[in-house]
Parts: C-alpha cells; sequence; structure tokens
C-alpha cells in the first residue's frame, strides 16, 4: 500500500486496526487472530526499538516474499540491496514455499 504517513504513524494505525479486529496481546511469536506487519518504507532503514523497517525476517520468510514479490517485485530491500524477486530466488524457507505451489 501507498501511505502518507511516517512509518511510526503507520504502526499506530495498523496497531489500531489489529485491536479493532480482536486482536490481545500474548507471548511473542505465539498465535494472534491478526498480525500486520510493516515490511518496507521505501528506502528507508529503521531500527527504533518499537518498529523494524525492512522487517527483520522478511527475506527469509517465503510466506512473505511469494505475494510481495506478486505486488512489488521490484522494490529493492535498501539493507541488503536486492531486489523483493532477487531475495524470493534466494530464499531457502522451501517448507513455506510448497504453500503457494
Amino acid at each position: 500500500m501507498e501511505t502518507e504517513l511516517g512509518p511510526q504513524e503507520l504502526l499506530d494505525a495498523v496497531k489500531s486496526i489489529e485491536v479493532e479486529m480482536g486482536r490481545i496481546a500474548g507471548p511473542a511469536g505465539g498465535p494472534r487472530l491478526i498480525d500486520i506487519d510493516i515490511l518496507l518504507a521505501g528506502d528507508r532503514i529503521l531500527d527504533t526499538g518499537r518498529l523494524q523497517v525492512p522487517h527483520p525476517r522478511l527475506a527469509q520468510r517465503n510466506f512473505v516474499l511469494v505475494p510481495l514479490s506478486e505486488i512489488a517485485s521490484e522494490a529493492v530491500h535498501p539493507g541488503l540491496g536486492k531486489t523483493i524477486r532477487e531475495l524470493r530466488a534466494e530464499c531457502r524457507d522451501k517448507a513455506a514455499y510448497s504453500l503457494f505451489r
């Protein structure tokens, strides 16, 4: 999506959406009703403690890379200097890849 919100404002907005959809706090990495992640913010690299952009595990997850490559294959990961298409081709997450075959 495109937005005029800055990354911190966007994080506040998506957290609000998660709460409206019924998400409750739980253990990190645990099951959740909804989870909205900010994957990229143009060419910005941020690590505020509350928000890391690009998402720190984006390049390791085909369940993220496959759909992202369908809508933004030429977007460049600013920390790695590779396109989403390249990251998808290099991703070793073969178990998750089977979901999309």
